[in-house]
């Protein structure tokens, strides 16, 4: 597997913190797309957070993540 920002290997869930300082560029984008496809295709899932919505909203990504979660256990 490829540098993700957070596993959970018993959710096979990806979270990736998106901010404009480390996907600004287009071949960042690109390649975290071709990225998060791969992980697709293993079927593993991969959520994107931004940084505006980890700062404002921290309690909100964490129950979105373990939404997801108990979705992905069930």
């Amino acid at each position: 597997m490829r540098r993700v920002d957070v596993y959970i290997p018993g959710w096979r869930l990806v979270i990736e913190a998106d901010g404009r300082n480390w996907h600004a560029r287009v071949e960042d984008f690109e390649e975290d797309r071709r990225r998060d496809n791969e992980l697709a295709m293993k079927g593993i899932q991969v959520i994107r957070l931004t940084y505006r919505m980890l700062k404002s909203d921290l309690e909100g990504c964490l129950d979105t993540i373990r939404t997801i979660g108990r979705v992905r256990s069930a």
